[in-house]
Parts: structure tokens; C-alpha cells; sequence
């Protein structure tokens, strides 16, 4: 996670954990007032559960931002695979865009992001139109057909692992 995905991060947690303070002070002023007039022990009762609950929502909240946050790093990944199995660029163009965006990436990747990144930055390196080339050196090159192969694996993998709805 860069510097600036951390900021907005940190910036929604504090966002989230200052309105569930203000929103349990407040209700907690609220029932304080209701029960000093009816019954005073309820206020004990009610307020922790009150704070409790804000608080859990508070953190499903800052849980939510953070999944958002690691699904953008690899959206664009993502997009690049879909554009390619969709046949909207070709195996070149997808060699290409993806050899300089993994170079150019400085994000922080889960052990199986990256896992599953980098071998399809292995496909896209060893894929070559040059069937001589390829034929001399079977075991190592690709063609396209394995290509789309190993990407379209790598990205019904990348989709398990981030939960996000998986289009070719």
C-alpha cells in the first residue's frame, strides 16, 4: 500500500472513529437525561451496549475501506487480464502493458497477490510469436494459446482471492 492509499485509510478510520465518539456521547447524553428522570440504573445498562455497537459498526466501516483499498491495486491488473481474454487487445499489447505495469508498480501485495502477478509476469515474459525461437526452446516460451490459458487461471484466482465478480 503506497503512501497515499495509507492516508485516505488512516484518514476514513479517524473519519469513522470520530463520529462513533460523537454519535455515543451524544446518545449516551440522550439516555443519561431519559433515564436521571425514570431510572437510573437502565443508563448503565444501555450506554456500553450503545458505545459497543457503535464501535463495531465503526470498525466493519474502516474493514470495508481497507477491502476497497486492496482491491484497487490490483484493478488495474485485473482490467488488463479481462481486456485481453476479451480479445479487446492483442497478446502483444498485453505483453507489452503488463511487463511495464509490474516493472512500474511500487504497491504493496498479500504474498498471494503477488504470487499469482508475478506468474503472469512470467507468461508475459516468455510469450513469442517466433515459432523457431519457441520450437528451440519449448520448455522455457509460450504462444498464445497457453497464454490466455495461464491468465485467464490467474485471474479466476486473482478474482477468488479479492472477491470481485470475475468478466471476461
Amino acid at each position: 500500500m503506497n503512501l497515499q492509499e495509507r492516508l485516505k485509510l488512516t484518514n476514513h478510520l479517524l473519519t469513522a472513529v470520530t463520529w462513533a465518539a460523537l454519535f455515543a456521547l451524544s446518545l449516551h447524553l440522550v439516555v443519561v437525561k431519559v433515564a436521571l428522570a425514570s431510572k437510573p440504573d437502565l443508563v448503565y445498562l444501555i450506554a456500553p451496549v450503545i458505545l459497543l455497537l457503535v464501535v463495531i459498526r465503526s470498525t466493519r466501516r474502516y474493514f470495508h475501506y481497507r477491502k476497497l483499498m486492496q482491491r484497487g491495486r490490483v484493478a488495474k491488473y485485473l482490467d488488463l487480464m479481462r481486456a485481453f481474454l476479451g480479445c479487446a487487445i492483442t497478446a502483444n499489447q498485453f505483453q507489452a502493458s503488463y511487463l511495464q505495469t509490474f516493472k512500474a508498480d511500487d504497491s504493496k501485495f498479500s504474498a498471494m497477490e503477488y504470487e499469482i502477478l508475478n506468474r503472469v509476469f512470467c507468461d508475459a515474459d516468455c510469450y513469442t510469436t517466433d515459432v523457431q525461437l519457441r520450437a528451440e526452446k519449448p520448455e522455457i516460451l509460450i504462444d498464445e494459446a497457453e497464454l490466455r490459458r495461464n491468465v485467464a487461471v490467474a485471474l479466476g484466482d486473482l478474482c477468488a482471492l479479492e472477491n470481485a465478480p470475475q468478466r471476461a
